[in-house]
């Protein structure tokens, strides 16, 4: 079996657009790892957001949280990559100029300056209460393995652009969804954290396939022997992907197991 490892993005990826699991897909996973193939589950949300659905499909590879940020192992990290200092505050500095509502991770809490319609959207999406901090932008050191922004796609578009031409080579900045602002350490990826994990297991990038749906997931995308972009996912996004798969709303990923890792079997 040439691919040995098959590595998830969650949100339209694994979970479908009513953020379920198909019984289509859970049934693909667990024949996969029947199989001997490695699942992991490569993720933008932090650890507390995503280790029930870890769970849930009954999975013991590690995890990849915060877009590459950080490398998660029955609860604890065995990788991490933050944001530098300086660079975290003056782009908070920014998104408060400009409006953006920017949001960090600490202890695996998302914490923001001031609550407001997207920390509240973004606690629902969570199951769980982000903490409110007045005093965001005054500390004098924050080291966090990715700073969220949030805003109408429009917004998005718009400061996506604005966000790469000031901080260059500085900070990552992906998206993961229309409305949100991927902000990682340049050196933090879902491609290095993959890779990171496939010499763990002693594989190469050609046992992998890597599956995902945004810019978050493009690193792992190319990096992977076989780097899959579903249907639903943004066109940059399948211009660098070696495959289109049918989207999350019609078992992509289940599909993707039959043909290239069962071989239809």
């Amino acid at each position: 079996m040439q691919y040995k490892l098959l590595a998830l993005d969650i949100d339209g990826t694994l979970l479908n657009s009513k953020r379920e699991i198909t019984p289509g897909v859970r049934s693909a996973i667990q024949r996969a790892v029947d199989a001997g193939v490695t699942v992991l589950l490569a993720t933008g949300r932090m650890y507390r957001a995503m280790y029930r659905i870890n769970e849930d499909l009954g999975l013991s590879a590690p995890c990849m949280v915060y877009g590459g940020g950080q490398i998660v192992k029955d609860s604890k990290p065995i990788y991490e990559c933050p944001i530098d200092s300086a660079a975290a505050l003056e782009f908070l500095d920014w998104a408060h100029e400009i409006g953006m509502h920017a949001q960090i991770y600490l202890f695996d809490d998302f914490v923001y300056e001031k609550e407001n319609q997207y920390s509240r959207e973004y606690a629902e999406f969570c199951n769980f209460p982000g903490v409110e901090f007045p005093n965001l932008r005054k500390m004098h050191t924050i080291l966090t393995p990715k700073i969220l922004g949030i805003s109408e796609p429009e917004n998005i578009d718009r400061w996506e652009a604005m966000a790469k031409e000031r901080f260059g080579d500085r900070l990552r900045i992906t998206r993961s969804k229309p409305r949100f602002l991927e902000v990682n350490n340049p050196a933090a990826s879902k491609g290095v954290a993959l890779n990171e994990l496939a010499k763990s297991l002693g594989l190469t990038a050609e046992n992998c396939i890597a599956m995902g749906d945004a810019t978050l997931d493009l690193p792992m995308i190319q990096w992977a022997g076989l780097g899959i972009a579903m249907d639903n996912a943004d066109e940059v996004t399948k211009a660098g992907a070696d495959f289109i798969c049918p989207s999350c709303d019609e078992d992509g990923v289940a599909y993707v197991v039959d043909k290239f890792i069962l071989n239809g079997k």
